[in-house]
């Protein structure tokens, strides 16, 4: 009888358990499942917005296709809009004027190595210390005498207009096995990055963003003085440097500048300049990395009453900012004035100008030998 009720008990708590098994797979199965059709949902979703996405994106480019190839504004074209149609003026949607930027930030040395500031107004206001604070040590219970306090100075960066304009003939136009957009674009990265390249080396500051290399004794950069470009040259200039900006500095040269540099060996017969390895250890010379700019002066004098800075070795990031204005790229269509081509009127504004001329030091070469 014990044993009966034993085996009944047994197969009470087995059906128990097969019951509440089977609730748990179920259970289990339904979580599964709930887990599933999220993800679907969540997938279907993200599709929704890379199909809407996908098709602004296309919209933008086929209204600015037409605008470039016909001088049409369209319904999918309004939204470039920066004026009325009759204006003709356009407003470069944002995903390409990001594109442009950074095709012209890839092809301008000066734009990899400063400082970068996005502004919605006509400057930059900026204050700049001319001297280092002053500290010093003291007891716990001494007097704390003053400390000397550097003079702080105002320093605007205005942004400038800069206006490039590529042409094409309407044949050109017109042929649809042309991807126009890219060529347009192209060209407006090649003719922005060449003039702003060139003024943030060597600009005047009217109309312009002010040079590193323009007047920089005004800036009261110091001026390193050499009769060829050699080991000793080199040293004294890298060696004038303060420690604090070495760290983060660079040689900025042009390439017949650099190929004189390559020739040059140390005492013990190894050459100064080292080849670039891979993009995280670029070119250096004596250790510092190396960047050459076509607009960097070179050592082929013809009148030395004109200085002439081959070298320039400084922490960019610190000593040189480049302001550009948030608007994005206006561009104007012209079928009229240079018939039979079309030509493009875009125009974006930027500045630049030296923030901290400690961080910046400058070989000048000169063919007058000393008295």
């Amino acid at each position: 009888m014990q044993i009966e009720q034993i085996n009944n008990k047994i197969l009470e708590l087995s059906n128990d358990w097969c019951k509440h098994k089977n609730e748990l797979v179920s259970k289990n199965m339904i979580h599964n499942l709930e887990t599933k059709i999220h993800n679907l949902e969540t997938i279907i979703a993200r599709q929704d917005i890379l199909t809407n996405n996908q098709i602004n994106s296309n919209d933008s480019h086929n209204g600015l296709n037409e605008f470039i190839r016909f001088g049409e504004l369209t319904t999918k074209s309004s939204q470039l809009t920066a004026g009325s149609e009759k204006e003709g003026c356009y407003l470069v949607q944002p995903t390409l004027h990001q594109k442009i930027v950074g095709g012209i930030k890839h092809k301008s040395p000066m734009r990899q190595l400063a400082s970068l500031e996005l502004i919605s107004s006509s400057a930059l206001d900026t204050v700049i210390e001319d001297n280092e604070f002053i500290t010093g040590w003291v007891a716990e219970q001494d007097d704390r005498a003053e400390t000397k306090s550097p003079t702080l100075l105002r320093r605007k960066i205005a942004v400038h207009e800069l206006y490039a304009q590529p042409k094409a003939t309407q044949k050109l136009l017109d042929d649809s096995n042309i991807n126009i957009e890219n060529w347009l674009i192209e060209r407006l990265e090649d003719s922005f990055a060449n003039a702003e390249n060139k003024s943030f080396i060597l600009g005047n500051g009217i109309s312009q963003p002010h040079g590193i290399l323009y007047n920089p004794e005004e800036y009261g950069i110091e001026i390193i003085l050499c009769h060829k470009i050699d080991l000793e040259a080199l040293l004294s200039l890298i060696n004038s440097l303060d420690d604090y900006y070495h760290a983060n500095s660079t040689l900025l040269m042009h390439r017949t500048t650099l190929a004189k540099i390559q020739t040059i060996q140390d005492s013990s017969g190894r050459f100064i300049w080292q080849p670039k390895l891979s993009q995280n250890f670029p070119q250096t010379i004596l250790g510092i990395p190396v960047i050459c700019a076509s607009d960097m002066p070179t050592t082929q004098l013809t009148n030395d009453s004109i200085p002439c800075y081959p070298i320039i070795l400084a922490d960019f990031k610190l000593a040189y900012k480049i302001v550009d204005h948030a608007a994005n790229i206006k561009m104007t269509r012209d079928p009229y004035t240079e018939k039979p081509f079309v030509k493009f009127y875009a125009v974006k504004r930027v500045g630049g100008d030296i923030v901290v001329s400690k961080a910046i030091k400058i070989l000048q070469f000169s063919t007058k030998t000393k008295q």
